[in-house]
């Protein structure tokens, strides 16, 4: 059943708040939305007298089940646990540039209210098929136009980031569905990067391609099939992207 606090993020009151019933997977597991980690989150922080929780201290909960603050360790419930897990996948990094759009490794309480008032930031551009929040698109503050022209621009003046490695001469492939994902989600174009992407309107028209991927993703010139790579996007293609 659908979390009615979870679909009316709207309505959170920073100062006042309920953690939500973790929702459970088909196993029976426990398995929260963004939205009901991101709350448990600030409620745990809260508990324990945390201003702040960074990296290092989401990595020991997941590996040890127990976090280091202060001179003391939290012993982790199934709950928490859970909490962890979830934030390990994307949701941290998200969490990360809430407040002021830049990754320093750390969250506070700012990074989380704001996150939740702003669905694109909490959720990337994940829908739920169980209907728990609608299409995160919807709050975007860019249009395909703006997006792809702020895209080519970033693009431009980023060749020797980022994007080059995955552009090769022999075949023009420039950036790929896992790129997309791992960058609209982690706030990276690889996982295994240091730097988040500091830009949230790098963000947003990241998540409009995406959503345009299949109706970008014609071929060009170059590509002479009756459609382009099923898994990259050329320059070509974004440049003649219809918006």
């Amino acid at each position: 059943m659908s979390d009615p606090v979870t679909r009316k993020t709207s309505n959170y009151d920073p100062n006042n708040f309920k953690v939500p019933e973790f929702r459970k997977n088909k196993d029976g597991k426990l398995d929260p939305t963004d939205y009901q980690a991101a709350v448990a989150l600030k409620d745990f922080m809260q508990r324990n007298d945390m201003l702040f929780f960074n990296e290092d201290q989401l990595k020991e909960g997941n590996e040890k089940g127990t976090v280091a603050n202060g001179d003391r360790a939290i012993q982790l419930n199934d709950k928490e646990k859970a909490m962890f897990k979830k934030l390990s996948d994307g949701l941290f990094n998200r969490l990360d540039a809430g407040d002021n759009d830049t990754h320093d490794g750390v969250v506070g309480g700012r990074d989380i209210d704001k996150s939740i008032k702003t669905s694109w930031k909490l959720h990337g551009d994940k829908t739920s098929e169980e209907g728990y929040w609608k299409d995160p698109t919807a709050s975007l503050s860019m249009t395909p136009h703006q997006a792809k022209e702020h895209l080519l621009k970033y693009m431009d003046e980023n060749k020797d980031n980022h994007l080059v490695p995955y552009y090769s001469s022999k075949d023009n492939k420039v950036i790929s569905r896992e790129i997309l994902e791992n960058a609209i989600n982690f706030h990276k174009f690889e996982t295994r990067f240091k730097d988040g992407i500091d830009d949230p309107e790098v963000i947003q028209a990241l998540i409009l391609l995406r959503k345009d991927f299949d109706k970008v993703n014609i071929g060009d010139s170059e590509n002479l099939n009756s459609g382009g790579d099923e898994f990259f996007l050329t320059l070509e293609e974004i440049k003649k992207w219809k918006v």
